[in-house]
């Protein structure tokens, strides 16, 4: 990490930070870093660069700091390149950061609270919604399943919810499934 002795500003991001965190298999050849905008992205000529350029706040916002063969790095937590993912998704591809959500999530340490709190400030929030609901719910359903609990029953009937929508974690984050109705099954079998 030599470009980081030229610029002290810069923040390891994105695909770098996904390999940082072991959360890819992807090999790059380009060094993926973050700075503000009124910084110069640093002249190079061994190493291609990848620039993204943050605000002051999404810069700042989850960084670690380490050292590597002596140079000090900052480096994205792995719930804020998630959210930088989505951020840039028309860059690196939705199916990227899906993959990177699922990889996060299976993480010892995953806190869902600070990938909320890094998606108002990246300004992905509604985009990350159904992807974020599906995690979450196929989290509890999860845990639940864990903890032995069985499925809720409604107070009024006494039969086991039937719920329109069901998630499919295995498809992918979030996949929603709706059935179709009724009479159309019905119209097909005819």
């Amino acid at each position: 990490m030599l470009v980081a002795t030229r610029v002290a500003e810069l923040v390891v991001c994105l695909v770098l930070a996904r390999a940082f965190h072991e959360l890819t298999t992807e090999i790059t050849h380009e060094v993926y870093i973050g700075l503000l905008p009124s910084i110069r992205q640093p002249p190079l000529s061994y190493s291609p660069l990848r620039v993204f350029r943050f605000s002051d706040k999404t810069l700042s916002a989850g960084i670690e700091k380490h050292v590597i063969d002596g140079v000090p790095i900052k480096v994205f937590d792995p719930e804020k390149t998630i959210a930088d993912y989505f951020k840039f998704r028309h860059k690196s591809g939705l199916d990227v950061a899906l993959e990177a959500m699922k990889l996060c999530r299976a993480r010892k340490g995953f806190q869902l609270s600070k990938l909320l709190r890094y998606t108002r400030l990246c300004r992905v929030e509604q985009i990350m919604r159904p992807y974020l609901e599906g995690l979450s719910r196929s989290k509890l359903m999860a845990d639940r399943q864990r903890q032995g609990i069985p499925k809720r029953k409604d107070s009024d009937t006494g039969n086991s919810r039937q719920h329109k929508l069901s998630v499919q974690p295995d498809v992918g984050f979030g996949s929603i499934v709706v059935p179709e109705p009724k009479c159309v099954q019905q119209a097909v079998h005819l």
